[in-house]
């Protein structure tokens, strides 16, 4: 198993999870190699991560990649990500920055409920329920 205990610079790729390619994807793009990841993945079932406060971008990327692989789940990992400043110190810019992103994290979130392809083990409608204005979590700030 993979250890996430912080990244050396440079990683070695056979012991340790480093980047080894970074590429933009359009929207467009993403779309496509998503729905070629679905095809390849014979549950159909996607995992999404959205990681917690004081976590950065790369930070986040790291340790999902960590999950996938100590888990070995057999999905397609989705990753959403918000803005952090990565500080205990900065909790109220995280606070912020996490609410005003739940927009776009319930729109990925209906995006996958309406594809056809993705396998749910629940109701789709369930997938999204959590985040519709009327619910304790959505109104929990």
């Amino acid at each position: 198993m993979g250890k996430f205990s912080g990244r050396k610079i440079p990683g070695d790729p056979a012991t340790d999870f480093v980047t080894l390619k970074a590429e933009y994807e359009t929207r467009t793009e993403a779309l496509g190699s998503f729905q070629r990841l679905l095809r390849q993945t014979p549950s159909k079932h996607v995992l999404v991560f959205v990681h917690r406060f004081n976590n950065r971008f790369e930070d986040a990327v790291f340790r999902y990649a960590q999950i996938i692989h100590d888990s070995s789940a057999t999905a397609v990992p989705v990753l959403f990500t918000w803005p952090s400043r990565g500080s205990v110190f900065a909790y109220g810019y995280d606070h912020e920055s996490a609410s005003y992103s739940r927009d776009a994290l319930e729109g990925g979130l209906r995006l996958l409920a309406k594809d056809p392809e993705v396998g749910h083990p629940w109701p789709k409608p369930r997938m999204t329920a959590p985040l519709s204005s009327g619910s304790p979590i959505a109104k929990n700030d």
